[in-house]
């Protein structure tokens, strides 16, 4: 059986998700592709209130 170990594919996945799971970004991540502009954050949180109101 194999384990998580045998494919590289697999490993660079891995530690790249680990990656973004203690906040470090890619090297291809613009900054506005990850920050959403206040106008963004507002549309959000207008949906979700409305979608609570339901």
């Amino acid at each position: 059986m194999s384990g998580p170990g045998d494919d590289p594919t697999l490993g660079d996945e891995l530690a790249s998700i680990r990656a973004l799971g203690e906040g470090r970004r890619g090297e291809a991540a613009e900054p506005d592709e990850v920050e959403l502009s206040s106008e963004q954050t507002e549309d959000i949180e207008a949906e979700l209130r409305s979608a609570g109101e339901d």
